[in-house]
């Protein structure tokens, strides 16, 4: 919770003179990119996600006509997470030379 409030705390100092319907896209991605500078894309993604959440509390609370400046293909792609790499699997005969080896070991260093 202290995160998303410091959060909203330096959005509201960058933009909190301007109304929110006036907030665009540009607007968004200079503070998100600024913000989040030099972090990794998990965070970045976390940032976007936050903000965009706080447009829709706005949008379902107070003005169903409102538009998310975070609803934007540009930014959705921009601050998306990256795709983790694929593991690589062990054979079976791999894993159990793995066991055998480490068993003996452990067994060896009681005896």
């Amino acid at each position: 919770m202290r995160n998303y409030c410091f959060f909203l705390t330096r959005f509201k100092a960058e933009y909190g003179n301007i109304e929110v319907s006036e907030i665009t896209s540009e607007h968004v991605m200079v503070f998100l990119t600024k913000v989040t500078d030099a972090q990794k894309q998990s965070t970045k993604k976390l940032k976007f996600s936050m903000l965009r959440s706080f447009f829709n509390f706005i949008k379902d609370s107070f003005d169903s006509t409102f538009s998310n400046p975070c609803d934007t293909p540009i930014l959705r792609k921009t601050f998306k997470t990256a795709k983790g790499r694929a593991w690589t699997i062990l054979d079976r005969d791999v894993v159990d030379e793995i066991i055998f080896n480490l068993c003996s070991t452990v067994v060896g260093s009681f005896f």
